[in-house]
């Protein structure tokens, strides 16, 4: 997607409990779904494709350009001529990080029990939540801040803490952080009448969920984002002296949280490029916004699935059946079904015998060509597939095993 353009961007999944998370699942007595639990991300991709994340065998791995590893010490070239780690580095620091979430060109992650936000990267436009615009290269806390969820957008994060009280900061524009001004270097309260336990935030449009499954979004409507019908404000992207950003233009937009307008109690949610998508708790694929509709409506012909991650022209999510199913067009082999340029209006599964767990799909691919994917395993392995300069001088059109590392290139390019 281009990040000139007015829509969601950034997805985070909310793997119930999640943001951007990847979402948790919720079962009662009965085995049905009783009340939203959070369950750690662990597994994020940047969304300008320059690098990715995963929590496994205790530790952080990171893999991509150099810029933005935060702890990872890079000591490779990549195909671009960088400094990058084209293969999975562990990430010192000495943190325990549970969950994490990137946006554009950073990260952030929480922290062990006392759930400690760190963020590290870019911060052009504050997204970083340190009362300044400074970028930093080493993780740092964001004010102090304790939130049991987290997500980022393109420039905006958010987080919920245990109240259910939601907080943003970053770049507006459309009330995504609740503040109704450009831009917010530090945490802001969003106007809500329902506690959080999950939070996905995309480009200009954020979404959380309830403990009962309700899923509520704020931001920019453009395509239809927010997923509701309800009577909205007139928003126009005001550019700052100084600074080239998004054209001005005029579209629906609230910074008050609105109900989704849908009768489904969910699960998981994840925000991609001008739409979202989620997971119901009867395990049904539902989407809204550009492609889709304006509210969310089931996916034809998709499986029953535990949890999404929605990205440009590509969405996936993991199958009740442990299988990674994508919809979508790609010209650069996100379906992950051996060909390059490929299409289908009705999920499938990727080519992989794997059994999984969790799905990550690159919610910005700007450059167009740097457009990927990524799972961890069931055996808590991390596969990826599609264009990644950071990783591979070809297109991948078939997952390949990332961590551990194979123990050589011809392995590397095996399904």
């Amino acid at each position: 997607m281009s990040r000139y353009r007015v829509g969601v961007a950034g997805a985070a999944v909310i793997w119930l409990g999640l943001i951007g998370c990847r979402g948790d699942r919720i079962a009662g007595p009965t085995g049905r779904p009783a009340t939203v639990q959070i369950a750690p991300r662990r597994l994020a991709l940047s969304g300008d494709g320059g690098w990715g994340c995963a929590l496994v065998s205790a530790q952080m791995v990171c893999w991509g350009s150099d810029s933005t590893l935060g702890f990872a010490k890079a000591t490779g070239i990549c195909s671009y001529g960088l400094l990058c780690a084209p293969s999975p580095i562990a990430a010192d620091g000495g943190h325990a990080f549970t969950s994490l979430a990137f946006g554009d060109n950073y990260g952030c992650a929480l922290e062990g029990a006392d759930q400690l936000t760190y963020c590290w990267g870019g911060n052009g436009w504050g997204q970083l939540g340190r009362s300044s615009q400074s970028s930093q290269a080493g993780a740092d806390t964001v004010f102090g801040a304790r939130f049991t969820a987290i997500g980022a957008g393109l420039f905006t994060t958010c987080g919920a803490q245990t109240s259910g009280r939601v907080f943003c900061w970053g770049k507006s524009g459309t009330g995504v952080d609740g503040s109704g001004t450009y831009y917010v270097t530090r945490p802001t309260l969003v106007p809500a009448d329902s506690p959080a336990v999950a939070v996905s935030v995309g480009n200009y449009t954020a979404c959380f969920l309830t403990a009962s499954g309700r899923l509520y979004c704020w931001g920019s409507d453009a395509y239809g984002a927010v997923g509701s019908q309800a009577a909205m404000n007139t928003c126009v992207h005001e550019i700052p002296s100084g600074q080239i950003v998004e054209p001005t233009t005029a579209y629906s937009c609230t910074s008050v949280a609105l109900a989704v307008d849908s009768s489904a109690r969910f699960q998981s949610v994840s925000m991609g490029i001008n739409h979202g998508c989620a997971a119901s708790v009867d395990d049904v694929w539902l989407c809204w916004g550009e492609g889709y509709g304006a509210t969310p409506a089931p996916v034809r012909g998709s499986p029953k699935v535990q949890s999404v991650s929605s990205g440009g022209g590509v969405d996936c999510a993991v199958g009740e059946d442990q299988r990674v199913w994508c919809v979508g067009w790609t010209g650069f082999g996100i379906l992950g079904r051996g060909k390059r340029q490929d299409s289908t209006s009705v999920p499938t599964p990727i080519n992989s015998d794997q059994s999984f767990s969790e799905v990550e799909v690159n919610p910005d691919p700007t450059p167009i060509s740097t457009t990927v994917a990524c799972a961890i395993s069931t055996a808590n392995q991390v596969w990826c597939w599609g264009s990644w300069p950071a990783i591979s001088d070809t297109v991948l059109s078939t997952p390949v095993r990332l961590w551990p590392p194979p123990s050589n290139s011809a392995q590397r390019h095996k399904d």
